[in-house]
């Protein structure tokens, strides 16, 4: 996917007690598992309280991750390449957190607007001459 492309989850909760649980938020973690990409830094979503019911599945979260697409560049004239992205949700109770599960989608990096001070979708990656010194 582009930079300029928005990363999209769904997230389920199921509850298998015997009574209701209340999920008050997400929490997601992103790792940069390849190409030398800074990830995004942890963030929990918010949510309004939602009651999942005993014995049932509910969908907590069905959002886009980032404003204004998936990463950026620090200097979008000397950035390029591809990063492996993952992305681990854990859903927050009024018991603890539950483990959500996580995707992985790879990373382009072509035509990126520049990384800004608030950028949720804060992605940094090596130019061109920095990833062949590397190489």
């Amino acid at each position: 996917m582009n930079c300029r492309d928005d990363v999209h989850a769904r997230v389920t909760l199921t509850n298998r007690a015997a009574s209701g649980i209340v999920a008050t938020g997400v929490r997601k973690s992103s790792n940069s598992l390849s190409g030398g990409c800074v990830s995004a830094d942890d963030f929990t979503y918010r949510i309004l309280p939602q009651l999942v019911a005993p014995n049932s599945t509910s969908v907590v979260m069905d959002r886009v991750l980032y404003d204004g697409g998936s990463g950026c560049c620090t200097n979008p004239k000397q950035c390029g390449g591809t990063c492996d992205i993952e992305e681990v949700f854990t859903v927050v109770t009024e018991i603890g957190s539950v483990p959500a599960g996580q995707f992985v989608y790879t990373l382009e990096f072509s035509g990126c607007d520049a990384c800004g001070a608030s950028a949720t979708s804060r992605r940094s990656c090596r130019s061109f001459s920095q990833a062949a010194a590397a190489a």
